[in-house]
């Protein structure tokens, strides 16, 4: 990553690169940055060649590749998430792995992936003559270090647990964590200090913090107060086959956290094994202890029956979830 941002910088880039990786927010960034860095305004317009998902024709992408600049002194081609870096693309990539050997000093070539197999031929050619970028997701201290930064251009202060309550209020994805705070500057226009009311009366709560609050309540048992929260979701447009399924992934998150818990794994070693933010591992540590290991495993069983009821259409769908809640938190 820092010979990439020094590559940006000193207007270097060039050659065959890979950026992958869940952080598809400051993915995207950095390629904005990479076409910034390689143009001027006139050369991009006939030089840049953008390709994603809904392209048919791949050959489009090799042409590409092979055309030599107009006016200046780089084509750049970017592909983004076609799949041609997991085993299934491979027959697509095979043209792109082909156009590599041949093309021209002149062209730049990026190709962005959420995911990718490390045993792909493309992967492999990029490896032998490119670079390869990862954008890991950002872990809690490092999005609060963003998100002071980003205030602290507003001319606004935030402490690091406000900033971190933001994170567990709206969740850890980048691009919403930007448009809260955008909300939040709004708000809060020529004063000093964000505080976590602010956050509260700003922020839309993310609706995996709203599922945990709902498996909550069912977890101690407060009836009503689940039911409520779950016609809150109906009346804010969630539709119960997302609800059951949030509901179920949240039950399968405890699940995970109360087996690997036993084996002594600390809550690093969850967060990274279960592939969800350190926080969120430590609000469902806590939440499991209103649940046996016995009664999360009937539950996610349970779950399972409520969506065959809905494929079926032996139930209404909201009726069936509502079912569900009252069971489980009586």
């Amino acid at each position: 990553m820092q010979t990439l941002k020094q590559q940006i910088k000193d207007k270097s880039i060039k050659g065959v690169y890979i950026f992958f990786g869940e952080e598809t927010y400051v993915r995207d960034t950095y390629i904005t940055r990479v076409i910034k860095s390689v143009f001027g305004d006139e050369e991009q317009a006939m030089n840049l060649d953008i390709f994603t998902s809904d392209i048919k024709d791949i050959s489009r992408i090799t042409d590409a590749m092979d055309t030599l600049p107009f006016l200046a002194p780089h084509r750049l081609v970017i592909v983004k998430d076609l799949g041609i870096l997991k085993k299934k693309g491979q027959a697509k990539a095979k043209g792109i792995v082909e156009a590599i050997e041949r093309m021209p000093e002149s062209t730049i070539l990026v190709i962005a992936e959420q995911s990718i197999e490390k045993t792909t031929d493309l992967y492999k050619k990029i490896k032998s003559c490119g670079q390869i970028i990862d954008f890991k997701p950002l872990n809690e201290q490092d999005l609060a270090i963003v998100i002071a930064n980003q205030l602290s251009r507003a001319k606004l202060q935030i402490d690091k647990p406000t900033a971190i309550y933001i994170i567990q209020y709206v969740g850890a994805d980048l691009s919403l964590i930007y448009q809260e705070i955008e909300k939040l500057i709004g708000y809060k226009l020529g004063q000093d200090i964000i505080t976590k009311k602010d956050v509260e009366i700003c922020c839309t709560k993310s609706i995996e913090n709203k599922i945990f609050d709902l498996v909550d309540a069912i977890g101690r048992k407060n009836k009503s107060h689940a039911i409520r929260l779950y016609h809150d979701l109906i009346l804010a447009k969630e539709i119960p086959l997302h609800i059951l399924y949030m509901i179920t992934r949240q039950f399968r998150i405890n699940l995970q956290c109360a087996l690997l818990h036993k084996k002594k794994k600390n809550e690093k070693e969850l967060a990274t094994l279960i592939k969800v933010p350190a926080f969120v591992v430590s609000k469902s540590l806590n939440q499991t202890r209103h649940f046996s290991i016995k009664q999360l495993k009937k539950a996610l069983n349970d779950c399972l029956k409520v969506e065959m009821q809905f494929k079926t259409g032996a139930m209404a769908q909201e009726l069936a979830v509502e079912l569900l809640i009252i069971e489980y938190s009586t």
